[in-house]
């Protein structure tokens, strides 16, 4: 299917977003204070993520990871004081800027 150069575009600029985003959790992994604006950025993040997949061929994407690591760092969020690891919200950071 080809998109239209608006589409691709916009696509474009949810991509951006999605890099700012992930540099937003990484800055506030160790804040305390920060657990629903990660929860708020992680849920945006696979949002748009969602968005970029309906315009490509989603067979190449693996959204269970990320949905799986997502669930992951809610889960330290919840559990671990509203402090997710370091390592946690690496690897989630870096699994999505890798897939797109």
């Amino acid at each position: 299917m080809e998109i239209t150069e608006k589409e691709r575009l916009m696509l474009v600029k949810k991509k951006e977003e999605i890099c700012r985003t992930t540099f937003q959790i990484l800055d506030m992994t160790h804040d305390q204070k920060t657990s629903a604006e990660i929860k708020k950025d992680v849920t945006l993040i696979l949002s748009l993520i969602n968005t970029i997949a309906s315009y490509s061929n989603s067979k190449n994407r693996d959204l269970d990871r990320l949905e799986n690591a997502a669930n992951l760092i809610f889960s330290q969020l919840d559990l671990e004081y509203y402090v997710v690891s370091e390592c946690m919200s690496e690897v989630f950071c870096n699994a999505v800027n890798s897939m797109i």
